[in-house]
């Protein structure tokens, strides 16, 4: 069980994925910082839908675990080896790191 949106939500599928040969660090204006490999959706205030966080634009909007408006400072790619998973929930909406992310359903 996760935090989704609207609460605790159930994982119904988790894939570990392959490693990669590089990181994504997303920094945002509350401290929270998103390691991202690959691809992995976002709530997006601007687009008021889930973007790739990999496609926006620094200075767009998401929203935190208190449902507060966080915005993305910057964002460093880096060559380092690395792994990650992808999940999905019930309620198809997750909490990575305290930012509301979506599981592409």
């Amino acid at each position: 069980i996760v935090l989704g949106q609207t609460g605790p939500t159930k994982i119904v599928r988790l894939i570990q994925n392959g490693p990669q040969n590089y990181i994504t660090r997303h920094y945002f204006d509350n401290g929270a910082i998103i390691e991202e490999v690959g691809g992995h959706p976002f709530y997006n205030k601007e687009e008021n839908f889930y973007k790739l966080l990999s496609n926006w634009d620094v200075g767009e909007h998401g929203l935190d675990i208190n449902n507060m408006s966080i915005t993305l400072l910057k964002s460093e790619k880096t060559e380092e080896l690395s792994s990650s998973n992808t999940l999905w929930t019930e309620s198809g909406t997750y909490y990575a790191n305290g930012v509301l992310g979506g599981d592409q359903s």
